[in-house]
């Protein structure tokens, strides 16, 4: 595997030789260093899910039992790219560009989306905790539903929500419970402790790829990538900067981005 260190966080263009450059049938995989070992010693596993289901569940659970969703969301975000409707781990599978520039532009949020939305959920019950104002404007919600069972004769239904409402309150039994998810936190400071963007490099075989999703610019594999079949890695060490390119989602940027996107497009008319 050929491996190139890029030290300036704005150079944007592919760094690798050009025989790889130049080459439609490479692809690449935006990440982060704290995949790199995973990644490294296992392939590109398909499908994977990043994240223990069982550290996912736990976080949810927290949400459901405090019947809460966040400031910013936290629980939904942490289902859509967690729990799939069966409230199973959703297996991802590995997601490659042909355009060099776009695999670096997802290297830059370093973890990836599921780390960002663990990270948004345990935030977001932080704060719960900490932030007497979050914690205000949902018990007032409760407090408004129990008056109005009450006032309907529903008292049992009253009770329960009155407990919840102590709970919610400031109470030790609230600060142990999201105290109690430090493993999901240490995976998450662990993973982006000191890590950079990276970008591996696949050489492809088109008959292992899913073309449903080309009209974005990715490929996703069908099957394991074994690690002998990643030829180059990108690291940025001293990081990566956001592309600020308001084209740069959609329209290709140089000369070869735009050959290989024609490339793909016959690859696509002739399957």
């Amino acid at each position: 595997m050929i491996e190139c260190v890029v030290e300036d966080p704005n150079f944007f263009e592919n760094p690798l030789p050009e025989g790889i450059a130049s080459d439609p049938l490479i692809l690449y995989h935006g990440t982060c260093s704290g995949w790199s070992s995973v990644i490294e010693t296992q392939g590109f596993l398909s499908p994977q899910s990043p994240i223990n289901v069982e550290d996912i569940r736990q976080v949810l659970s927290q949400y459901k039992k405090m019947d809460w969703h966040g400031p910013s969301g936290g629980d939904d975000c942490l289902r859509k790219y967690g729990l799939d409707s069966t409230e199973n781990a959703v297996n991802t599978t590995p997601s490659f560009t042909h355009r060099y520039r776009l695999a670096r532009q997802y290297a830059v949020n370093i973890g990836g989306e599921i780390l960002d939305s663990m990270d948004a959920a345990l935030k977001d019950l932080d704060a719960y905790v900490i932030d007497g104002a979050v914690r205000t404007e949902h018990l007032k919600k409760i407090k408004k539903t129990i008056q109005d069972l009450s006032s309907r004769g529903a008292s049992e239904d009253a009770v329960v929500l009155q407990k919840r409402h102590d709970y919610l309150n400031g109470s030790n039994a609230l600060r142990s419970d999201i105290d109690a998810l430090g493993r999901q936190r240490e995976f998450c400071n662990a993973i982006r402790a000191g890590a950079f963007p990276v970008v591996y490099a696949i050489k492809t075989n088109i008959n292992g790829l899913d073309f449903s999703h080309f009209s974005k610019d990715e490929f996703r594999a069908l099957h394991s990538i074994p690690v002998e079949e990643i030829i180059a890695k990108v690291e940025y060490r001293n990081g990566a900067v956001w592309e600020m390119r308001e084209e740069m989602a959609c329209v290709p940027v140089s000369g070869t981005e735009i050959k290989h996107t024609m490339f793909w497009a016959d690859v696509i008319k002739r399957i």
